[in-house]
């Protein structure tokens, strides 16, 4: 007796099983392509605050004569609060800057890095020289948002991709370093 297509009452194991490995199939293809879409904007949005804060570092450069000095782990280098580096550790150069020509703010707000660890400036002095980076210059790095921890940080394998792109300098696992201006700038002798 032959069997018509229309008679059927269910599906069988089969088809079950072909349409769950299908079903499987895409969400593993979805989970990977939100994860990549994600690390993509991530890297994207750091781009876009190395450029923002590169700016922002020439103008108050420009307007003071000397460029920004050390501060830690989140603090604002004074280019969105004139006297923000105030607010947590800093350097003990800040002490002895004239920021009487102060014309900020320089950015909206001093943030956190896209992964959500913080964002340190460095400042190196004239004469001065780290990872081939020529002072004075300044440069950015990400940190955690716990010392030792990797929370706040990308993956590895997008610090090594970071690497690639000339955006890493460090070459040192967990160590991300992000020359923000150029190096060997003019400062004014009025600090």
């Amino acid at each position: 007796m032959k069997r018509s297509y229309f008679n059927q009452k269910g599906f069988t194991s089969y088809e079950i099983l072909i349409g769950l490995l299908i079903v499987g199939s895409l969400a593993v293809i979805a989970t990977t392509a939100n994860k990549f879409i994600k690390e993509y904007s991530n890297i994207s949005a750091l781009k876009a605050d190395i450029n923002i804060i590169r700016e922002a570092t020439r103008r108050f450069q420009r307007d003071l004569g000397f460029l920004p000095r050390d501060v830690w782990r989140g603090v604002d280098p004074g280019l969105s609060y004139k006297n923000g580096w105030q607010k947590g550790e800093h350097s003990f150069q800040w002490e002895h800057l004239d920021l009487s020509t102060w014309n900020g703010p320089y950015l909206k707000q001093w943030r956190r890095n896209p992964w959500g660890g913080y964002y340190e400036l460095h400042y190196l002095g004239s004469g001065t020289n780290y990872l081939g980076i020529h002072g004075p210059a300044v440069f950015l790095t990400l940190k955690p948002l716990h010392y030792g921890g990797r929370d706040g940080m990308p993956d590895r394998r997008i610090e090594k991709y970071l690497e690639k792109q000339g955006i890493d300098l460090s070459l040192w696992k967990d160590n991300i370093v992000i020359l923000i201006l150029v190096e060997n700038v003019h400062e004014s002798e009025h600090l």
